[in-house]
């Protein structure tokens, strides 16, 4: 019985809510929304200076802005890959999870979709949860 209780669709629904916000918590963590507001911010300002520079054909100044342009886009990078890179194991880790604990079950669905009928696999289940919540979270906190 408990069996079956973890592998309903309300288990899966609940897991992959949990798992979202797990997700959701880690990249806030380690990607500060301020810091990369001020990167961005940056880049702003400097791709203008840098036309202004090419439109001058100031080619010193292109040169410098270019640099400082490169410069502030690699720490840009290098942020927003932590944090992909810290979601995406977690992610992965559970989708395997589910592919191994739900795998053969259908989740039965109240109408039809394009394409799929009226059952999705629990890992498409899985995912398509984890997007609304994810949406959701999003809407909620203003990100």
């Amino acid at each position: 019985m408990i069996d079956t209780l973890v592998q309903s669709p309300l288990a899966l629904t609940i897991l992959a809510a949990l798992v979202t916000s797990l997700v959701y918590a880690l990249n806030r963590l380690f990607v500060k929304k301020e810091v990369v507001e001020e990167i961005k911010a940056r880049m702003l300002e400097i791709r203008k200076n840098l036309s202004i520079a090419q439109q001058s054909k100031n080619l010193e100044a292109a040169e410098k802005w270019m640099k400082e342009f490169v410069s502030i886009n690699n720490r840009y990078i290098k942020l927003t890959v932590k944090g992909i890179a810290v979601t995406s194991v977690v992610s992965v880790a559970f989708l395997v999870l589910v592919n191994m604990k739900y795998s053969g079950n259908m989740v039965k669905l109240p109408f039809q979709l394009p394409f799929l009928g009226n059952g999705l696999s629990s890992v498409y289940w899985y995912i398509f949860v984890s997007f609304v919540v994810g949406w959701l979270i999003n809407k909620l906190v203003g990100g």
